[in-house]
């Protein structure tokens, strides 16, 4: 493969091909079954895997952009996923906590 042809004195760089997220999908996919038994199910009983798995498609669809296509893009998952799972376990810790706060004022 070359990055740099010169051809009749003029330079041409290789063509950049970008994955895009569509030709991603099955890699997600995968990524996503991989991690699957990392997610308690009974952390938030109300969703179901598969909504959490619709909503972490969606955030990685919005940061698809920060990828840089010159590293593995199973590296760029595994840090997404990880912290999707992180900020949902906390979100509903704390709005769990303020629930029972709420109902001791109550008594």
């Amino acid at each position: 493969m070359w990055d740099k042809k010169e051809v009749k004195g003029e330079t041409f760089e290789k063509p950049k091909i970008y994955k895009t997220f569509e030709e991603s999908l099955p890699i997600i996919d995968n990524e996503l079954k991989k991690r699957a038994h990392k997610w308690q199910l009974h952390a938030i009983p109300s969703i179901s895997w598969e909504d959490i798995e619709q909503i972490i498609r969606l955030h990685i669809w919005k940061k698809w952009k920060y990828w840089d296509q010159n590293t593995p893009l199973e590296k760029f998952l595994k840090r997404i996923i990880n912290f999707m799972f992180i900020a949902y376990s906390r979100s509903y810790k704390f709005s769990k906590e303020k629930q029972e706060e709420t109902q001791l004022r109550w008594i």
